[in-house]
Parts: structure tokens; sequence; C-alpha cells
């Protein structure tokens, strides 16, 4: 049975498609290690965004915030994510993947020294 096979046009069976094929594959090292890799991609991509209610928990008690700020600081968070995804796409779609990485470096380092300012900030009104 090959995919678009004219036989089986002929005999009245459906053609097989790539779907089916797939589907009768039998399960291999490939198939687990593919289903892992991707998986893995998908929680290091989506983390900070399934982890910042936690985080907005933690930080709201620790630094006494308000309902308010504590809005504030889980837009912030989400405003964060969605531009830097907007930011890579516009240098990913005229550039070279180099570029990307370089996005996402730059991205990094400007929230860690911004994380770094508000986390001082954040202590110096607890002490």
């Amino acid at each position: 049975m090959l995919l678009g096979d004219p036989d089986n046009v002929k005999e009245g069976l459906a053609p097989v498609t790539i779907s089916d094929l797939l589907n009768e594959a039998p399960r291999s090292k490939f198939h687990r290690r593919a289903v892992l890799i991707s998986g893995m991609g998908f929680f290091t991509d989506a983390y900070d965004l399934f982890v910042i209610g936690t985080v907005a928990a933690i930080v709201t008690t620790q630094w006494h915030l308000s309902t308010t700020e504590a809005s504030w600081v889980t837009g912030a968070a989400l405003l964060g994510a969605v531009v830097g995804g907007a930011l890579e796409n516009l240098v990913m779609i005229g550039g070279t993947p180099i570029l990307g990485v370089l996005a996402v470096a730059l991205y990094g380092l400007s929230a860690a020294l911004l994380g770094r300012s508000v986390v001082k900030e954040g202590l110096a009104t607890l002490s």
C-alpha cells in the first residue's frame, strides 16, 4: 500500500494518506524522543506564563503589595512576554537565526537588570 497508489483508487479503496501511515507506524525510540523534546520545548517556552500566579502570590506577601500593585507586577510580566515575542518575530522575519538568539539574550539581560533594580527597591522599602 503506497501513498497515492492508483491501484487503491481502481479497486475502490480510499487513498492512503500521510496521516494513515503515521497512525499505523510502530512506536519507536525516535517517537518517544520527539515527544519528550517537543514537550520540553513547550515547557521551557511557557514556564514563565505558568508560574506567574505563584510568583505573584509570593512577591505580594514578601513585599507587602496591595492587590493593585500585584496586578501591575503580573501584567508587566505578561506584557514583557508579549513584547519580547513580538520583537523576536520582527527580528526573525528578515533576519537570520543568530539575530533571534541575540534578541532573546538582550531581552533576558534587560529583564535581569530591571529585576535587580526592582528587588533592590522592594528590599529598601522593607527595611
